[in-house]
């Protein structure tokens, strides 16, 4: 029960707890030793720095931290910067390079003629081919004229079969096309030039206008170019069918060369005859074709536009030069007959000249109409004023018909040279039986 009653004595021993930690405080105090070894708060550096402790290495660490997270960043942004302009770069280089290819692809690839757009010389004609060559004289020339060609036997006149027959007989016996240029008096030579062994000939066709008389019958309606730029033929037959095809002379010729290049001398083609009262080519164009004065077919033909007209056989015109084919005059009107008087003569060619010259450009051939000639064949001279009429419009180059094989007059200003009319199968074979 006693030992129960002792409590310790709480205060006394927390005093002596107090007094035994001043004393070691002054202990402490007073021994140098231990008074170096006790902890100091750091201070400020002589340089000025301050030395941080605790939590400042901490922050130290992760401002660093931050300095090369922003680095990073800035870097990571550069190369997707360099990355995204390495892929301009690469794509502008694909461009240009397809750019490139299509440019050397187009001047590769033959051009096509569009009728708005036709057809260069270089696509137009096959490449002239090197061969040994011999000079002819002009009296070797033969000349064959042929009239528009019936589709069948029912227009009565030489037909597209009889006329492709008469091409590979041609072409059997030797002959190649010459361009007519080559005899112009400007050309200056007295020979043509053809490869050894062949014949020189030249190929006509009289009066392309494709006549209202001939429409809906057995004859072509007009000259148009095909998807290809290709010339070829409108026809409608009699239940008025419209198709395109070789209904004529001129896409006939260009069929049979294409098959039998050599038959063309250095891309020779011939001559496209054109009168021009009732147009050209197929397409009415001459002015007076617009309206009702003076227009001696408007009451069964009705009347037409010549400029919408003039636009579209101007595309034609620039295919066949482009081919190396060349007009001639046939004279204005159809039925004109240049054994007229001077007046009527000059008045008719003026007007062939300002009516079909201004589409097909400069002309010096003359196929002389339906037969006629200006004279004899006497040589021209100056007093013959028909003469000096068609000189001063820019013809030099007379065709007159002739049963002569070979006849020829050449003077410093004009050519004349006789030729065969072909209106009928039966008109080749006697001209070939004549030489």
């Amino acid at each position: 029960m006693g030992d129960t009653n002792k409590k310790p004595n709480t205060a006394s021993g927390k005093g002596q707890k107090k007094a035994g930690t001043e004393n070691t405080r002054k202990r402490t105090a007073s021994d140098p030793a231990n008074r170096s070894a006790a902890p100091r708060k750091k201070t400020a550096s002589s340089s000025g720095g301050t030395k941080k402790t605790g939590s400042t290495p901490e922050k130290k660490s992760s401002g660093t931290g931050e300095r090369r997270q922003t680095g990073s960043a800035a870097a990571r942004k550069r190369e997707a910067q360099v990355k995204e302009q390495k892929e301009k770069l690469i794509k502008i280089c694909i461009i240009v390079g397809i750019i490139l290819f299509v440019i050397i692809l187009a001047a590769a690839l033959p051009k096509r003629n569009r009728e708005e757009e036709p057809v260069s010389e270089e696509s137009a004609v096959s490449e002239v081919v090197d061969v040994p060559t011999t000079e002819r004289p002009f009296s070797d020339i033969r000349h064959l004229s042929f009239g528009p060609l019936s589709v069948d036997a029912s227009g009565r006149t030489l037909t597209v079969a009889e006329f492709v027959q008469i091409l590979n007989e041609l072409y059997a016996d030797g002959y190649v096309l010459i361009d007519p240029e080559c005899i112009t008096p400007a050309f200056g030579k007295n020979t043509v030039s053809v490869p050894e062994g062949k014949k020189p000939l030249i190929i006509s066709q009289r009066d392309v206008s494709y006549s209202f008389l001939r429409q809906g019958s057995s004859y072509a309606q007009r000259l148009v170019l095909d998807s290809q730029g290709n010339v070829t033929c409108q026809y409608a037959d009699r239940s008025g069918n419209v198709t395109y095809g070789d209904y004529d002379l001129i896409p006939a010729l260009e069929s049979f060369i294409k098959t039998h290049p050599d038959f063309s001398y250095n891309n020779a083609r011939g001559l496209i005859g054109l009168t021009g009262d009732m147009g050209i080519l197929g397409y009415r164009t001459t002015t007076y074709l617009g309206g009702t004065e003076n227009n001696p077919y408007a009451e069964l033909y009705g009347t037409f536009d010549p400029s919408t007209e003039t636009s579209k056989a101007s595309t034609v015109v620039r295919a066949l030069k482009m081919r190396n084919w060349r007009f001639a005059c046939c004279g204005f009107a159809s039925d004109i007959s240049y054994g007229s008087e001077t007046a009527i003569v000059a008045a008719d060619a003026t007007e062939w000249v300002n009516e079909v010259g201004s589409i097909v450009g400069d002309c010096s051939f003359m196929i002389f109409p339906n037969s006629t000639d200006i004279g004899g064949w006497e040589v021209y001279t100056d007093s013959n004023q028909k003469y000096v009429s068609l000189t001063g419009l820019g013809f030099s180059v007379f065709f007159s018909v002739s049963d002569t094989p070979g006849i020829v007059q050449k003077t410093d200003n004009y050519v004349r040279e006789g030729i065969y009319l072909v209106n009928h199968y039966d008109d080749y074979t006697a001209a070939r039986a004549r030489g």
